[in-house]
């Protein structure tokens, strides 16, 4: 039996509609390199107001066989990641489950060698030690421009990446045996990370730091004493975007 892989992820483009964008080349690359040897299927966490998201969520279920499970989240249960992940992880039959970003692009067979891989005996979460990114954030934002809003299989240019050392699992390599996350979740039991996010006092909520990464790295080190592992597991690529020009203010949010 071919082991199921589970990428969960998060999108919201209500105020930033390049991370729809930035969706379109994430699911692409799952059809575009489809697995050979595993199964996959993909959780995107969505604000079901957010119709960007949507439309491209639709017109991948619509025009492709990618399985897509949606999970719909209002804004302030969004905008914790954590609480996204852990619904996932605990519903999740997958063998292996990749906590993912929505900027990130899975190519040259790298889910096939992730189910082939054999797995360190003491860990139960690795990570890549090598991601691919573009070379600098305006190639990035012109990548996303491709797309201006119209769903389409895309492929991102292997020219315009160069590789990158990672030492921790950041919020979008975390990949996890399936097992644990069935039994424990993601942070299931902390009431920091598991709390919608709160309405400023102007009544605006705001999409959370997405720390919770953090948290759950020393949870599975310290509360379940497992280890979390890098591996050589090339074939990742990281879109990058400016961020400066992307902070909204609170006026621009209250006016949605």
């Amino acid at each position: 039996m071919p082991k199921l892989i589970e990428v969960v992820t998060h999108a919201y483009a209500k105020h930033f509609s390049f991370y729809a964008d930035a969706l379109c080349y994430h699911l692409s690359s799952l059809v575009l390199d489809r697995p050979e040897n595993c199964k996959v299927q993909i959780t995107v966490c969505f604000d079901p107001s957010d119709d960007l998201t949507l439309d491209v969520i639709d017109w991948f279920c619509k025009e492709t066989d990618l399985y897509i499970y949606k999970l719909p989240l209002t804004l302030p249960y969004l905008g914790r990641r954590a609480i996204g992940r852990n619904l996932a992880a605990k519903r999740t039959e997958a063998d292996i489950v990749w906590f993912s970003d929505v900027d990130q692009c899975f190519r040259e067979g790298i889910l096939d060698r992730l189910a082939g891989m054999e797995w360190p005996e003491k860990a139960v979460m690795v990570f890549p030690q090598r991601i691919k990114i573009h070379r600098t954030h305006s190639i990035g934002d012109t990548t996303l421009k491709r797309v201006e809003g119209n769903p389409q299989l895309i492929d991102v240019d292997p020219e315009d990446f160069v590789p990158k050392k990672y030492h921790v699992a950041i919020g979008g390599t975390q990949i996890v045996r399936g097992d644990f996350v069935r039994q424990n979740g993601y942070l299931d039991k902390n009431t920091r990370w598991q709390q919608p996010v709160k309405a400023n006092k102007k009544g605006i909520v705001r999409f959370d730091s997405c720390k919770c990464d953090v948290a759950y790295r020393q949870q599975v080190c310290q509360r379940h004493g497992r280890t979390v592992e890098k591996i050589d597991l090339d074939g990742l690529y990281r879109i990058r975007h400016t961020i400066a020009t992307h902070e909204a203010t609170d006026a621009q949010l209250a006016s949605e």
